[in-house]
C-alpha cells in the first residue's frame, strides 16, 4: 500500500479521504468533504472541494486516476467518475455529475447543478450554465457558451441538453431551454435558438439546416463520411470506450 504524497506547501484537512498513490502539489487546498480515488494527481495552487452552501453538504468525490492540473477549483457536493481530465485555472461548481474520462480544457466554467455523461470533452474557455444536462461522447469547442436564463437577470432557470455524440464548434451560443439532438452539428460561430434535430448540421445566426451531417465528407482525399465521427476518430479514448459501437449503429442511408 501507498500512503499519499502530499507536498510541504499544500494543506490537506483533516477528515479528507485520499486513496493510494494520490498526489497533492504546492500550495494546493484540499478541504474535509471530499473523497479522492487512487492514482490521482493535484496540481499546484488547485483547490478541491470548496465549501458552498448550495452544495447541499455531500462531499466531492474524484474517481480514481484523475489529473486535477494547477489552479483548478473543484466545489463540494459533485461526483466525477474515473480519469477525470481538467485543464489549468478550471472551475467545476457544487451539485454536478460527470461519468468516466470526462475532460475539462483550460479555463472552461461549470456553473453547478450539471448532469453529464461518460467521455465528455470540453475544449478550453467553454461556459456552461446551471442545470444543463450534456450527454454521452459529447465535444464543446473553444469559447462556447450553455446559457440558461431566458431573461437575464432573471431568477427562471432553463438549462441546455447536448445529447449523445453531439459537437458544438467554436464560439457558438446556446439559448436556455434548447435541445441539441444526438450526433448533431453545430457549425462554428452558431446561435442556437431552436432545437436541432439528431444526425443534422445547422449554422448561422440564427441557426438553420444545412444538410444531414452524413451527407458531409472527411477533407482527406478518401471519400469517406466525417459524421458519425466515432467511425474514424477515437484518440485519446481508451481502448474500450467503443467496444459497442458497430452493434449499436443504424444501417448507412
Amino acid at each position: 500500500m501507498s500512503t499519499p504524497l502530499i507536498h510541504p506547501t499544500a494543506h490537506v484537512e483533516p477528515g479528507a479521504k485520499l486513496g493510494e498513490n494520490v498526489s497533492v502539489g504546492p500550495f494546493a487546498v484540499v478541504h474535509a468533504n471530499v473523497e479522492i480515488g487512487r492514482d490521482t494527481e493535484l496540481g499546484s495552487h488547485c483547490e478541491i472541494g470548496l465549501p458552498s452552501p448550495l452544495s447541499g453538504g455531500g462531499p466531492l468525490v474524484v474517481g480514481p486516476g484523475s489529473v486535477i492540473r494547477s489552479h483548478s477549483v473543484l466545489y463540494e457536493g459533485s461526483t466525477y467518475g474515473e480519469r477525470l481530465i481538467t485543464g489549468h485555472r478550471v472551475t467545476l461548481r457544487e451539485r454536478t455529475t460527470a461519468g468516466r474520462n470526462a475532460r475539462f480544457g483550460t479555463l472552461t466554467d461549470i456553473q453547478g447543478d450539471c448532469e453529464i455523461g461518460d467521455f465528455f470533452r470540453a475544449h478550453s474557455n467553454v461556459h456552461v450554465g446551471k442545470h444543463s444536462r450534456i450527454g454521452n461522447f459529447v465535444w464543446i469547442f473553444p469559447y462556447c457558451v450553455l446559457t440558461n436564463d431566458p431573461h437575464p437577470p432573471s431568477h427562471i432557470q432553463m438549462g441546455c441538453v447536448i445529447e449523445d455524440y453531439a459537437v458544438v464548434a467554436t464560439m457558438s451560443v446556446i439559448l436556455p431551454g434548447v435541445r441539441v439532438g444526438s450526433h448533431a452539428v453545430v457549425g462554428a460561430h452558431t446561435l442556437v435558438n431552436r432545437d436541432v434535430q439528431p444526425y443534422t448540421l445547422v449554422a448561422g445566426n440564427p441557426a438553420k439546416p444545412i444538410r444531414a451531417t452524413r451527407e458531409i465528407m472527411l477533407r482527406d482525399g478518401t471519400g469517406r463520411p466525417a459524421y458519425p465521427w466515432p467511425s474514424h476518430f477515437r484518440e485519446g479514448y481508451p481502448d474500450d470506450a467503443f467496444a459497442d459501437w458497430d452493434s449499436d449503429q443504424p444501417a448507412a442511408g
